[in-house]
């Protein structure tokens, strides 16, 4: 893949994180203190979908060039965006067991990118047998 592809595919990776972390906020807001389904509901939910949806598209643009091994943990990062947003916008409280908890994911993230551009170490064959290498 080359350096240009690499970069947008990246790119829509991130904004699928952000579009659909924003669209999961939007709907928590747009059910919140609803009690009917009026005109202004309807509007709200129907934005917050479209806001998640985009997120849908820019994952499936970037699935076209990354592999799936990198791109979907890296998605876990939804969990990092949602908690902060949950904090700043719905005043949640948040635990230490929480920070622990987004810590471990935000290590994983980045020790699964520093390793996408390691060495790679070739997948065991499934059902074959080792090839013959003269080394016994």
């Amino acid at each position: 893949m080359n350096p240009l592809s690499r970069y947008f595919s990246y790119l829509a990776l991130f904004a699928s994180v952000i579009f659909g972390s924003a669209g999961q906020l939007l709907l928590k807001w747009s059910v919140s203190g609803a009690h009917s389904l009026d005109w202004l509901f309807l509007l709200k939910l129907g934005g917050s979908l479209a806001v998640y949806a985009l997120g849908t598209v820019n994952w499936l643009l970037a699935l076209r060039s990354l592999k799936l091994s990198v791109a979907y943990p890296l998605t876990s990062l939804n969990y990092v965006v949602i908690l902060v947003g949950s904090v700043f916008i719905f005043k949640e409280t948040i635990t230490w067991w929480q920070l622990g908890g987004v810590a471990l994911i935000f290590t994983g993230v980045l020790s699964i990118a520093l390793a996408h551009t390691e060495e790679k170490v070739p997948a065991p064959s499934l059902g074959r047998p080792a090839p013959n290498t003269g080394q016994e």
